[in-house]
């Protein structure tokens, strides 16, 4: 499952979006 957090926090946004995608 794909989770999306929406934090700032992110280890490396990669793309436009500033959020993390974690598999």
């Amino acid at each position: 499952m794909k989770k999306i957090i929406t934090t700032t926090k992110a280890p490396a946004p990669i793309g436009p979006y500033n959020q993390a995608v974690l598999s």
